[in-house]
């Protein structure tokens, strides 16, 4: 009789295949060929067919010889795993060749490192996910929004997830300000008429900070909290002075110095330039006519000129 006794022969691509956690690979990724002597190339089959005849090397066993990439369960966990290629010709005649399946975890070992030493001090939380880089290509990172409107440390935790795997990742950041106050004369040239007591307000319009927002005008320096700039308390509050006002009681050119602080000791100092002049500088008094009638009564003179100051109070005793 003619028999057939020759198993299919099982070559598979590598000795081992390698997948991230959560999946497993395709059949063609693990077998190279499964042929047989006589029956040639087999088919893969997603499970073993139902058997035809009742032993093997009867004529028909199957209709067409077959093989199976028989996976683990699972793949949720690391580690090493086996994948067993059962194949079978159509008379029944079998061979098994075991691969062993790697399965390792895309994040293993994953950093995140701060594209900065510090953040800046703003009103606005940021998104920190844009603050670091990581370490793994092509993986997310997502974290909550990051509170920066105090100084200080700040630990964040990120979340990063590739394919089927989430780290978390803890990072720490320093908010500091080292952004200074804003100081704005009242305008490009500041003149005070003589007379008047000059005011902080006549040659400053606002001192401002990013953050802090209008600066307290004070008299005298308050008393540092903090040790050095930056600190999370310097000054209870941010606050301004101006100095070089109170002797500018003639008619002549001055210089202010106003000098700022916002509550994490940022300063800026700044001196503006300002005149006190003569309003009546200059002042003219014209006549309305150039002869008066003869009169037994006094008349009043203001009524008779005209004053190149139209704001200017003009008084004279009865002619």
């Amino acid at each position: 009789p003619v028999k057939d006794t020759q198993p299919p022969v099982i070559t598979p691509k590598a000795e081992s295949v390698t997948v991230t956690i959560g999946n497993k690979p395709a059949a063609a990724d693990v077998v190279s060929s499964v042929a047989d002597p006589v029956d040639g190339a087999l088919e893969a089959a997603n499970a073993e067919p139902e058997a035809r005849g009742k032993k093997a090397g009867e004529e028909v066993f199957y209709d067409k010889g077959w093989y199976v990439v028989g996976m683990p369960e699972s793949t949720d966990k690391t580690g090493s795993y086996k994948i067993t290629v059962t194949a079978c010709d159509r008379h029944g005649y079998k061979a098994t060749k075991d691969v062993e399946l790697k399965v390792v975890d895309p994040l293993e070992g994953v950093t995140l490192t701060p594209k900065g030493e510090a953040i800046e001090y703003a009103k606005e939380p940021v998104d920190p996910a844009g603050l670091v880089t990581c370490s793994v290509e092509g993986a997310k990172v997502e974290a909550d929004k990051l509170d920066v409107s105090s100084v200080g440390k700040k630990s964040v935790t990120f979340k990063v997830s590739k394919e089927n795997s989430t780290h978390e990742v803890a990072c720490e950041f320093t908010v500091h300000d080292t952004k200074k106050p804003v100081i704005t004369p009242a305008s490009d040239a500041v003149t005070i008429s003589l007379g008047n007591t000059p005011k902080a307000t006549d040659v400053v319009k606002s001192v401002v900070d990013a953050v802090d927002g209008a600066l307290e005008l004070v008299e005298m320096a308050p008393q540092s909290r903090g040790t050095k700039v930056g600190e999370e308390v310097f000054y209870d509050k941010g606050w301004y002075m101006v100095e070089g006002i109170k002797d500018a009681t003639k008619v002549g050119s001055y210089k202010a110095t106003v000098t700022a602080y916002d509550k994490h000791g940022n300063q800026e100092t700044k001196e503006i330039a300002f005149k006190v002049a003569d309003p009546l500088e200059g002042v003219t008094l014209t006549p309305k006519t150039d002869v008066l009638e003869y009169s037994s009564k006094p008349v009043d003179p203001v009524t008779l000129v005209t004053c190149s100051d139209a704001n200017a109070k003009v008084e004279a005793s009865a002619l």
